[in-house]
């Protein structure tokens, strides 16, 4: 699921963990880098 849509979803709440998706989704795209290399 891509951030957006997550914070689509999210709506309201998602602006007191705005930090933490932005941490988790660069976890998730160096994840995939390194699976892919």
């Amino acid at each position: 699921m891509c951030s957006a849509c997550f914070l689509a979803k999210l709506d309201l709440n998602a602006r007191q963990y705005f930090p933490v998706i932005l941490l988790f989704n660069s976890i998730l795209l160096y994840l995939q880098k390194a699976y892919l290399y």
